[in-house]
């Protein structure tokens, strides 16, 4: 199993204990050991400002491209998405619709006509799309990634290859920009909430990666940041299986609620509170003062998305979480719990705040 590698403050302090040698020191890990370790320059291959941006558009480009071709195959095959195309155009037809389907649907099943997704709904499902795609490149090339580099006590990379890392990073920062798009465009639920995230996301990952002064240890930290991807799937999979009518008491919903909680405790409020601490700690407030500035606006919104995670989790899952266990005794005694045709509020659950595209 492959791991990030840290080369310890002691061992940085013993290699470069020597008479020969006189530099300014400072206390660190209980001994004295000279300043330059935390400051050391390295020559660590990374990628130019030119081959960021092309990786900026180029996979902006192809979210967008996906996003359309998400939007043909769910016209197709999903049965909620494609009823759309065939929704009456006016009030008068619909109420017509309305009136024919209940003639035709006495003594059926409910869920045999599924409601019509609106167009919000219609893009927040093929974001969601993205979301998924997105979120399993970057977290599997994460893992590939940053083990490739050799780390100081300060996250400064020691010897290895940081373009990969940084790669992913611009492929991370092209998909909230294609996303933001969306969910602007398109006026998604909540659209301003999603906004506002996005652009705090590209904030904290482009001032590492158009500031090639301010990328010193902040590169893994931003690069462990982004494992707060890992919670997105199960998520999704929760929303899916809401849209197609599956019972939300139902074990597989279950599973998948409790899943994202899960995920969503270790890789949202967890990591990114150490992340934070490390980034501030050993990154920000051993430079000089001059040397601080470039590091505010990736810090600001790092410390943003944070405490978006926690207002999130105590706001949204922990009132779901309260409802789902008292609505089990209740469907336990009632017998079994039936799933029945999905209603507006099933579009967009009241936990979906936190769902894919943040």
């Amino acid at each position: 199993m492959t791991s990030v590698k840290f080369t310890s403050p002691a061992t940085l302090c013993a290699a470069a204990s020597s008479p020969l040698l006189h530099f300014p020191t400072t206390h660190i890990g209980g001994r004295w050991c000279p300043f330059f370790i935390l400051r050391m320059p390295t020559a660590v291959p990374e990628l130019t400002l030119f081959e960021i941006g092309s990786v900026l558009w180029s996979c902006t480009i192809v979210f967008g491209l996906l996003f359309g071709l998400w939007w043909l195959l769910a016209r197709r095959w999903h049965p909620r998405f494609a009823a759309a195309d065939n929704a009456p155009a006016n009030s008068v037809q619909r109420a017509a619709s309305s009136e024919l389907r209940d003639e035709s649907t006495s003594g059926s099943d409910p869920g045999s006509l599924p409601r019509a997704f609106d167009l919000a709904t219609r893009a927040d499902f093929c974001s969601r799309c993205n979301s998924t795609i997105h979120c399993a490149i970057v977290v599997v090339g994460l893992a590939i990634a940053m083990p490739l580099v050799e780390y100081s006590y300060d996250f400064a990379p020691l010897s290895g290859d940081l373009r990969a890392l940084q790669g992913l990073m611009a492929f991370s920062m092209a998909y909230f920009a294609c996303d933001l798009l969306v969910v602007v465009g398109f006026c998604v639920p909540l659209w301003p909430v999603f906004a506002i995230h996005h652009v705090a996301a590209m904030v904290a990952i482009g001032s590492n990666l158009f500031q090639e002064n301010c990328r010193r240890g902040s590169t893994l930290a931003i690069g462990l940041f982004l494992m707060v991807e890992i919670a997105t799937i199960p998520l999704n999979v929760y929303t899916y299986a809401g849209q197609l009518g599956f019972d939300d008491l139902g074990l597989f919903q279950s599973v998948s609620f409790y899943l994202s909680v899960v995920c969503w405790f270790f890789t949202r409020l967890v990591l990114p509170i150490f992340v934070d601490v490390v980034l501030f700690t050993r990154v920000v407030m051993p430079l000089a003062a001059a040397e601080r500035y470039c590091y505010i606006p990736g810090l600001t919104a790092a410390l943003y998305l944070t405490l978006f995670c926690w207002v999130v989790f105590i706001g949204v899952f922990v009132p779901q979480i309260v409802g789902r266990r008292r609505s089990a005794p209740s469907s336990a005694a009632g017998g079994v719990h039936t799933a029945t045709e999905p209603t507006a509020a099933d579009d967009r659950p009241a936990f979906e705040l936190s769902a894919s595209t943040l």
